[in-house]
């Protein structure tokens, strides 16, 4: 029967995801696809040529054959049918895991509630929860298998599985350290240290590990070994803002899981602690739950205080399917809720739930890391954040009401309610994918194939950056086209997110030379209407999110700027200051159709040359002929700087030699 339930879930996702505009998550997706490709092509995890962090094997191993053997358009139809029978595999272990503890029924309620959490509307994109999922629940099930059996083989066993998991996503170190406090935990609830003892080889070796790490660490030479998070290790956290977004992350569960398993489990615990607890596997499991949730919500909730403004539950799920076995063995139980320890425990767990602030659930920024918050958006949307808030305080102390007061003779209540709250929540999160990946899309590419880059060109493409601000459509466009082999960026501050990328110089006759002074040998350059270069444009497509025109040359080897405009907006308005460079400049002149936008006069100036006055009014254009320097041969770069106290656009700029008559 759980068989056919992954099945039908797996099947519904495939429905969902099929057809949806992935890469959308930027830089992730286009992260892992590239790495994949990479790692099937040569054998080594590179993106544009370029040696990476470490951001795991594993995933990029699923991703990369599809891609690199199809192609990324049929690539992603494929995996868009496979992945979601790859992450619902998490319901299997979920009731093989609960199948130890409670009736093939109520491991049916687990299996179900873990393949309806609306993260799995991350397996129609390419994101490593789609693997991750599946193999920490794995990797948490051999946990409790070692801590009822501490056997050699097992303790190798599950260390191995959490060494797996941090090699699918480097979060999954983790595992480790809630491996050693759930011995501790476990001893606590047994009464008895001899578990410490039988599981001394285990502890040991994390013990061992962990010092290693801390010790490189130390010495400098930790980056490698801890890949893309070692920025994080490196980053100094202030006390305050981590504990409030612990806070925050611990409160992010409740909702997580809609509230009922996780108050099933504080029950559970508490019993366990008090000694009431008889079964070695229920102990195991209540050791093992509360120990991964209390890592994962300080790990999450300590890097989000630094490096994130919003809340991050996709780093949380893999929390989600041992409280949802939990659940089920509270059902299993009878529904116990012992008075007045009961209402306590719901009180310490509601509390951090309604502490949450409505304006980090309701973030548009936050969608693509936490999709069970998107309703919150809607309802902002519709009322105000004081009205979100006051529902959701509701709807927080009326299931922990229902929790508390459901009568004994209708058990199923409380797994109906919840499974139904979750199915809810996935829907809404599938069809605002569906929709915000589509808009990115066209926002990207507007009509135009997302390949036409590689459809266009017949060899390697360079693409230089003209520092815009929408980084993101970047490193998908670098996604969807395998010729753009390197990404070059001028000497001007640039978004932080870019691509693995060069920095380039234009020399007085405009030839892009690297830091060591190489020039750029790429028959083809691909850069926005800022920049015109020496060769022949090809095909040129707008990118609506900017209005920015992206245009293809073939360029006359090695790479040659004929035209620079800095301080232009993608429409060509410009304000206070801009700037037109000329390389190669000979005899000549500059000119310039300034459209007037609040009638503020221009002034265009260059080196040697009177400076040329303009005022155009609104509405009205104005063309501007600005004669080249004296000491223009065609060996020197000419600089036009225009100066306006208010706003200006352009319509046409272009440079026009002298006749040779």
């Amino acid at each position: 029967m759980c068989v056919v339930l992954v099945a039908i879930a797996a099947v519904v996702h495939a429905v969902a995801a099929w057809g949806l505009a992935s890469p959308w998550i930027a830089p992730d997706e286009p992260t892992y696809g590239m790495l994949g490709r990479s790692l099937w092509g040569s054998g080594t995890l590179r993106i544009l040529g370029v040696d990476t962090p470490f951001y795991g094997v594993v995933y990029p191993a699923i991703v990369g054959l599809p891609l690199r053997a199809l192609g990324s358009a049929d690539g992603i139809r494929l995996l868009q049918v496979l992945q979601p029978l790859l992450m619902a595999t998490a319901g299997l272990v979920a009731y093989a895991w609960a199948r130890r503890l409670v009736a093939p029924r109520l491991a049916l309620v687990a299996a179900a509630l873990t393949v309806a959490v609306p993260a799995l509307a991350y397996s129609g994109l390419l994101m490593t929860e789609v693997a991750f999922y599946p193999i920490a629940t794995l990797a948490l099930m051999t946990a409790a298998r070692a801590l009822e059996e501490p056997t050699l083989e097992r303790q190798a066993v599950a260390v191995g599985m959490a060494l797996l998991a941090s090699l699918t996503r480097l979060q999954g170190l983790v595992l480790l350290p809630a491996l050693v406090t759930a011995v501790g935990v476990a001893a606590l609830f047994e009464r008895d240290v001899r578990l410490l003892r039988r599981f001394s080889v285990a502890l040991v070796l994390v013990v061992v590990a962990g010092g290693l790490l801390v010790g490189l660490h130390e010495a400098g030479t930790s980056g490698d070994m801890l890949g893309a998070y070692s920025t994080a290790a490196e980053t100094a956290y202030r006390a305050g803002p981590a504990l409030e977004w612990i806070a925050w992350h611990t409160g992010a569960l409740f909702l997580l899981v809609a509230g009922v398993p996780l108050l099933a489990t504080a029950v559970l615990v508490v019993d366990a602690v008090r000694g009431r607890e008889r079964s070695v596997a229920a102990r195991a499991l209540l050791a093992v739950s509360l120990s991964y949730a209390a890592w994962s919500v300080v790990q999450v909730g300590v890097f989000a205080s630094r490096f994130s403004t919003t809340l991050l539950e996709r780093n949380l799920i893999t929390v989600a399917p041992p409280l949802f076995i939990c659940f089920a063995l509270w059902l299993a139980r009878g529904l116990p809720r012992r008075q007045p320890s009961t209402a306590l425990v719901c009180l310490a767990v509601i509390a951090p739930a309604v502490a949450l602030p409505i304006a980090r659930l309701a973030d548009p920024a936050g969608v693509p890391s936490a999709f069970t918050s998107l309703a919150f958006g809607y309802v902002v949307g519709w009322t105000s954040v004081d009205w979100a808030r006051a529902g959701w305080i509701v709807a927080v102390v009326g299931l922990t009401a229902i929790f508390l007061f459901v009568p004994r003779r209708l058990p199923w209540a409380l797994p109906a309610l919840t499974l139904a709250l979750l199915v809810g929540a996935s829907v809404l999160a599938t069809r605002n994918v569906d929709r915000l990946a589509a808009g990115l899309r066209g926002d990207v590419f507007d009509s135009a194939d997302p390949e036409w880059v590689d459809r266009t060109a017949q060899g390697p493409v360079a693409y230089v950056h003209d520092g815009s601000p929408y980084w993101n459509a970047l490193w998908i466009r670098a996604f969807w086209n395998p010729r753009i082999d390197r990404v070059l960026v001028l000497p001007e501050p640039q978004p932080s997110a870019l691509p693995p990328n060069e920095v380039v110089s234009p020399r007085f006759d405009g030839a892009l030379l690297t830091t060591s002074g190489n020039a750029v040998p790429d028959p083809y350059v691909l850069a926005s209407q800022r920049m015109t270069f020496v060769g022949e444009p090809v095909r040129s497509v707008l990118q609506p999110v900017d209005n920015t025109m992206l245009t293809l040359w073939k360029a006359e080897p090695p790479v040659r700027l004929k035209m620079l405009r800095t301080g232009f907006q993608a429409n060509g308005d410009f304000s206070h200051h801009a700037r037109i460079d000329v390389f190669a400049c000979g005899p000549g002149q500059l000119e310039v159709t300034l459209l007037g936008k609040d009638g503020s006069p221009v002034t265009i100036e260059a080196p040697g040359v009177p400076p040329r006055r303009a005022a155009p009014k609104e509405g009205i254009g104005a063309r501007v002929v600005v004669p080249v320097p004296p000491f223009a041969d065609g060996s020197t770069r000419c600089t036009f700087s225009l100066y306006t106290p208010g706003l200006v656009g352009t319509t046409v700029v272009s440079f026009v030699p002298a006749s040779s008559d």
